[in-house]
């Protein structure tokens, strides 16, 4: 019994740090490029803002519509924009940062059916504290600069 108690106060102690954890994060702007059926890959985009007085790193993310998912940014690599792999993406305490085209993105490579316009993706953000934070990005026209600024999901 009194090992039973013990465990129950660990658990709703940890829920408690993960709850505050997840409080702290504010994520919006949740979108997802649409692109033609033909295209096997897309990218989504979103904010993270930290709003604690601790840094913390995005460094996963999955999604049933994809076969992976992974984090991403633009360089310059002897004068050419590459695409390359990260294995984190840093947020510093109290600042926001902003996962856009042309910056930090998430590639979803392999999609299991192409996406349609409007349609909600569902994906879990996985965090170096050990939390998680399950969103919905809108599949977008990015071109489209009205359809874009009209999304202002906010999930807190």
């Amino acid at each position: 019994m009194k090992n039973k108690l013990l465990s129950t106060a660990f658990g709703l102690l940890f829920s408690c740090f993960a709850i505050s954890a997840q409080a702290k994060l504010m994520i919006t702007n949740e979108v997802v490029r649409a692109l033609p059926p033909s295209v096997p890959n897309t990218a989504a985009y979103l904010d993270i803002m930290n709003h604690s007085e601790r840094p913390i790193s995005l460094i996963g993310v999955t999604t049933k519509v994809a076969e992976k998912a992974e984090l991403h940014t633009l360089a310059e690599q002897d004068g050419v924009i590459k695409m390359t792999q990260v294995d984190h993406i840093f947020i510093r305490p109290m600042a926001r940062v902003e996962l856009s085209p042309g910056g930090f993105h998430i590639m979803l490579i392999g999609l299991t059916s192409p996406l349609k316009l409007g349609a909600k993706v569902p994906m879990t953000l996985s965090f170096d504290d050990g939390s998680t934070r399950d969103i919905e990005a809108v599949v977008t026209d990015l071109n489209d600069a009205s359809a874009s600024h009209e999304h202002h999901h906010h999930n807190h």
